[in-house]
Formats: C-alpha cells, sequence, structure tokens
C-alpha cells in the first residue's frame, strides 16, 4: 500500500493510460476556494512529476488522447493538455461544475443550479444548457446509445435523450440525494446516495432496483474493475467498499479499507491496481484487492 500527503483536501483521483490525476478543493479562512491538480507518471510511488495551481476541482476525466477535463468551482471546464497547459472554458460561469461526462466531441458537465451545460471539446465553448433539477446536480453519466443520467440533491435520479434534450424517466426510489451514477454495461447500471445505499438497475426496468446494498456512509463516487464484476465505492465516513458480482449475478462485499475521514475519490487501474483519496486527512492511496 502507497501513501501520498498532498499540500490541500483531496477530493477527486483519475487514472489515465499511464498517468493518474489527483485533485484538490480548500477552503480558505477569507471564504476563497482553491485546488490543485498533480500529475503522477504511472503511480504514487515517486510523487507527483507536476503540481498544477487551479481553480478548486471538483470532478476530472480522462480522454482517450491523454487530454484531462476538470470539472471547477468558478471557472466551468479546465483543461489540461499533454503539453502541460491549463486553459479554462468561461472565467466568469456562475455556476459550480460539480462533475463531467465526455462523449463524441462534447464534454458535459451538471451543475450546483441544476442543470447540464454540453461544450464543444475542441473548443470548449457553451453549446447549450439543460435545466434538469431544482437543487445540485451532483452527478452526470452517458448510458448507452442517446441517454445521459443525472442525479440530484432533490434525491431524484433522472433519463434524458441527448439529442432531443427531453425527460426519458423520473426514478423517486432514493431516501436522499443521489450523488453518483455508474453505467457498467447495456442492462446494468448503478446509484450512489447519500441514504447509505448502492442500487442496481437494469436501464430497461427503472421502476425498481434488481438489488440494493447497505453501507454506513453516502456513497459518493464509484468506479469499475477492467472486468466488470468488481466495483469500488467511495463512501465518505465509511471509507472504500470494494464489492463483486457472483456468477448468479448478484453483488456482495470483497474489502473494506477506511483511511480517514470523507473517502471522496476512486478510480481503478488496468491492472487491478485502486487509487484513493481522503479529504480531511489530504490523502491519496494506492492499493489493491
Amino acid at each position: 500500500m502507497i501513501f501520498y500527503d498532498s499540500k490541500l483536501c483531496t477530493d477527486v483521483i483519475e487514472c489515465g493510460r499511464d498517468k493518474v490525476a489527483l485533485g484538490c478543493y480548500e477552503l480558505s479562512p477569507d471564504g476563497t476556494k482553491h485546488g490543485s491538480i498533480s500529475i503522477f507518471d504511472g503511480g504514487l510511488e515517486n510523487g507527483p512529476s507536476n503540481v498544477y495551481t487551479t481553480d478548486a476541482v471538483l470532478d476530472m476525466k480522462w480522454s482517450d488522447d491523454g487530454i484531462l477535463y476538470v470539472a471547477t468551482n468558478s471557472r466551468g471546464i479546465a483543461v489540461l493538455d499533454d503539453a502541460g497547459h491549463v486553459s479554462y472554458s468561461d472565467k466568469s460561469i456562475p455556476q459550480v461544475c460539480l462533475s463531467l461526462v465526455l462523449y463524441d466531441q462534447t464534454v458535459c458537465t451538471s451543475t450546483s443550479s441544476g442543470n447540464l451545460l454540453f461544450y464543444d471539446k475542441a473548443s470548449l465553448a457553451l453549446t447549450r444548457e439543460l435545466s434538469c433539477h431544482s437543487l445540485e446536480t451532483w452527478c452526470v453519466a452517458k448510458g448507452a446509445g442517446k441517454l445521459l443520467y443525472t442525479g440530484a440533491d432533490d434525491g431524484l435520479f433522472r433519463g434524458w435523450d441527448v439529442d432531443s434534450s427531453e425527460s426519458v424517466f423520473v426514478n423517486k426510489s432514493h431516501g436522499a440525494g443521489v450523488c453518483s451514477i455508474l453505467c457498467l454495461s447495456d442492462t446494468l447500471l448503478l446509484t450512489g446516495s447519500y441514504d447509505k445505499k448502492l442500487r442496481f438497475w437494469d436501464p430497461r426496468s427503472i421502476l425498481k432496483p434488481i438489488q440494493e446494498l447497505s453501507v454506513n456512509g453516502g456513497v459518493w463516487r464509484l468506479a469499475a474493475f477492467p472486468d466488470k464484476k468488481r466495483i469500488v465505492a467511495a463512501c465518505m465516513r465509511d471509507g472504500f467498499h470494494v464489492f463483486e458480482q457472483n456468477s448468479c449475478g448478484d453483488w456482495s462485499p470483497l474489502k473494506h479499507e477506511n483511511f480517514g475521514d470523507l473517502a471522496y475519490g476512486c478510480s481503478v487501474r488496468s491492472n487491478d491496481t485502486i487509487f484513493t483519496c481522503s479529504f480531511y486527512n489530504r490523502q491519496a492511496q494506492q492499493w489493491n484487492v
């Protein structure tokens, strides 16, 4: 197990092809927010190769060509290119970007105002805006075909047609805000909630989950292993849980690690190495099942 101690509170970690990005979010005594992005070559063992001072980081995704897209607190989408240059989509956007997803030539981010913002991936121009929820939209994920999924602090889990921007379904099963969504396949979808439950869905029949698992914290982030038969969940006050699927399709606990207050970020490398980060102890971790 390898640990890296950051200078700022850590809230998101993402594996690329051969790099790992660690994002930070810090609240200063004067009420302002700032952050950083640390880039690691390979893993955490040698420390970061570069650290970039940025706006506060809420979410990150690597593109297939090695570009890092970042959801920020007050400057829209940040982009870290392969030359190490950081650029921003909009320096005066009035909404906090909370999560993002990449698909086709689009960067879609969910916001603190309950909206989805769509950016052109090449120019970072804002192309459209979709009102989705009445409260913070914590998560957005791409489903099969034309589907986008959103979850928010209003407790709603919703589906949207990407082309028409029309609502496809509204699910009210969660007992609190929906803060994470993971699409494993066209027939298996996961949601995590502040109600301390992980739910498994068949998108073709979205009214009732096919399974529920309880933990002792809000399920803030989800990440899948390459085999799609195991997942890791960042469960806030309850640390990190690894679950596995058996031959009958049911999911059960495999491993549990707790490194400190607020398990916030998780990602999985192709060799099954898990990268996680916890907020208040300002630490990232690298470990295996």
